[in-house]
């Protein structure tokens, strides 16, 4: 009699099918044509700086700088735009804004057939890998991340990398081995280090708890499987590593925080029923029309994980896990560290912890509520084992089957709003903005050289959309910014922000005092200064800006024409302001000549430069590390240093007459760093082949 045969490939597929169709659903404002997704970072800095950079970068390469924002940002060497993962090969070949949307439901998509086949590995049926891939795709952590962007590209392969894991150890070989060195090496070119740190911890606690041989053995076989393997993806992600921690080491983060940054949005207990009760205290997307009486327990107005659901039907089958599997160690292992990620996202509501961060002194982390990302790792696998026990002990398997639909039902009615889209055109250049460059072009400015007078826009007063005839939710607030204040390479910068070294933690140390020196200085004098860091126009609220402040003339009321309510803002000219790009030579440092157009690209930028006299060609970009540009003078190298306020500006020297100046970055890492990626690749390569030893026949 022939053995049964297995599920057909149909059968084995469909779970996976189901939860790829499910991810899209939180995505379905995203689908329809001539939207784009928007809801906070989305819409207020990744959309708007990434728009400027993947057009103009070139095919193949992604970029390395922008510099129309912040006087310069970094984007290869910041983590944070996520430039270095695979998906990022959408931005080649679609739309931008297709591209834009395609690359956050790609990574949704993933975390879902990822988490469901995890489910699998640790020997959950189908229809309950169904209810940790819904759990886990429609609940608060991945719709959240959407949001924060590379948040989401951390937790998408987060399941993929620890079931590698399992996988290997379960049954040891190279090509296993070599796999979970991919994943992980995925995960850490595009992923934020807190969902990585927390897909690490969670992954080695499984690899314990699973197995039938002793403790110890099982710690050994993990400890070396996991350091070996995430060695190996670290030198594989050094490219992007490397570059990253030498600019860290220059910038405002490198300062680190004292015990109140660190411990800035924690979790109130207040919010944990929010975790299993969809809409506790209201809904986030009504807050700025004050239906969100959750606000009240949050560092931001807005949860850094504005949805924290986790699913009560979830949560209840992950009790029923607890409770009823047998053996205990892999149930206890995932409830232990779904608690651990609850305590430790509980922050300073923790006794005797802000005691304790005081005394560790300055540290380069903030935010405990990222720890919530283990949570949402842990409780969706419980959820699964509780589904096949729940159904074991009713001895009804059928009934199994009305779980997913539950969880779907619930997930969706919960995450219903969470990520809404806007129309597209919202991202076109808007009026005030064109206005702005066609009178910098009359002053030779070059685009985006121009700074908004405010700290953050209050929610009263004349920077207030008018909530009569706008639709009081985050998308109209959105709209209204954008359309009033956004230059075209980002989002509104106030004064103290004027070179953005509070912005972003990535910005170098010395724009960052330069800000807070003008800033901080003689009361009325911030004006001067910013002019001679060429800024050339302020926007404010206040008509009598220029009678309180040294240095600006009022250009023009704000109004209509403009796209904005009459009386809404002024615009003043910096009279001190002088070019961006300027040649200067003598003792006093005057001006010897003039820059013409200036040609940016992601990589550096060209200019014209005509100088009377041999002089030394001034840029008030913040380029980083010096070591990375390469500076040159029709064609011929010229050594690039550093200028201005605390080094903050950098020049190089020209002789006299006219001369096109190219400064650019000229690679992505140091170049041992690529010798040292080059072979990392042929190791993994060498060891993953199928070597096979050759059998010595006997005599």
């Amino acid at each position: 009699m022939s053995a049964p045969s297995g599920p057909s490939r149909g059968a084995a597929a469909l779970p996976y099918l189901i939860v790829a169709v499910l991810a899209l659903i939180p995505f379905s404002e995203a689908l329809v044509p001539g939207r784009v997704l928007c809801y906070r970072d989305l819409g207020a800095w990744f959309h708007p700086v990434l728009t400027q950079a993947w057009p103009r970068a070139e095919l193949g390469s992604p970029p390395l700088w922008i510099h129309g924002v912040a006087c310069g940002r970094p984007l290869w060497a910041n983590p944070g735009w996520a430039l270095a993962s695979p998906s990022n090969l959408l931005y080649l070949v679609l739309p931008f804004n297709a591209a834009f949307d395609a690359f956050l439901m790609l990574h949704a998509l993933l975390a879902g057939v990822a988490m469901t086949w995890l489910a699998r590995v640790l020997g959950a049926s189908r229809v309950a890998a169904v209810v940790a891939g819904a759990a886990y795709v429609m609940g608060g952590g991945i719709v959240s991340a959407t949001a924060l962007y590379w948040t989401l590209v951390a937790l998408a392969w987060a399941p993929l990398v620890i079931g590698c894991a399992l996988r290997a150890l379960e049954q040891p070989s190279r090509w296993r081995f070599g796999l979970l060195t991919l994943a992980l090496f995925c995960q850490v070119m595009g992923g934020q280090p807190e969902p990585i740190l927390a897909t690490l911890v969670l992954g080695f606690v499984l690899s314990i708890a699973r197995g039938p041989s002793r403790l110890g053995t099982r710690i050994g076989r993990a400890l070396l499987a996991w350091t070996v393997c995430g060695t190996l993806a670290a030198l594989l992600a050094s490219p992007l590593l490397v570059p990253a921690a030498q600019f860290a080491r220059t910038t405002y983060r490198a300062w680190g925080f004292d015990a109140g940054k660190v411990l800035y949005n924690s979790l109130d207990p207040h919010l944990l029923p929010a975790m299993v009760l969809p809409r506790w205290l209201g809904h986030p997307m009504d807050r700025i029309a004050g239906g969100y009486a959750a606000a009240a327990f949050t560092d931001t107005r807005t949860s850094y994980f504005h949805s924290l659901d986790l699913g009560l039907v979830a949560a209840l089958l992950a009790v029923i896990a607890v409770l009823l599997v047998r053996p205990r160690a892999m149930t206890t292992a995932l409830a232990v560290m779904a608690a651990l990620g609850v305590v430790i996202a509980s922050g300073r509501f923790v006794p005797g912890v802000e005691t304790l961060i005081a005394s560790l002194g300055p540290l380069p982390l903030r935010y405990p509520i990222k720890a919530l990302a283990l949570t949402h790792l842990a409780l969706p696998l419980l959820a699964a084992l509780g589904a096949d026990a729940l159904a074991t002990r009713l001895r009804r398997p059928r009934a199994l089957l009305a779980l997913p639909v539950l969880v779907v039902l619930e997930m969706a009615y919960a995450q219903h709003r969470m990520l809404p889209a806007c129309d597209a055109s919202l991202f076109e250049e808007p009026p005030l903005a064109r206005e702005l460059k066609a009178r910098a072009a009359q002053f030779g400015a070059p685009d985006g050289q121009w700074r908004v007078h405010h700290e953050r826009l209050p929610m009263a007063g004349p920077w207030s959309p008018p909530l009569g005839s706008l639709e009081p939710t985050e998308q109209a607030r959105l709209a209204w910014d954008t359309r009033m204040l956004f230059p075209p390479r980002g989002a509104p910068f106030g004064i103290h922000h004027a070179l953005e070294g509070l912005a972003d933690l990535m910005d170098d140390q010395r724009w960052f005092t330069v800000a807070r020196d003008l800033y901080t200085g003689p009361r009325g004098e911030w004006a001067r200064g910013l002019g001679e860091l060429g800024v050339l126009f302020v926007i404010s609220p206040s008509c009598d800006l220029a009678s309180t402040t040294a240095g600006l003339e009022l250009e023009t009321a704000l109004g209509r024409e403009q796209g904005l309510p009459e009386g809404s803002g002024y615009l003043y000219r910096c009279t001190s302001w002088v070019p961006r790009i300027r040649p200067i030579g003598g003792d006093a440092g005057r001006s010897v000549g003039a820059a013409g157009s200036v040609i940016e690209t992601p990589y550096g930028l060209e200019v014209e430069v005509h100088a009377d006299a041999d002089a030394q060609v001034v840029i008030a970009d913040a380029v980083g590390d010096l070591s990375a540009w390469t500076a040159s003078v029709d064609g011929i190298p010229v050594p690039l240093v550093r200028t201005g306020p605390r080094g903050a500006l950098v020049e190089l020297r020209m002789p006299a007459g006219a001369h096109r100046v190219r400064v650019w970055r000229d690679r992505l890492c140091p170049r041992w760093v690529e010798r040292v990626w080059d072979g990392t690749w042929c190791a993994l390569a060498l060891a993953c082949l199928p070597w096979r030893r050759r059998r010595v026949s006997s005599p």
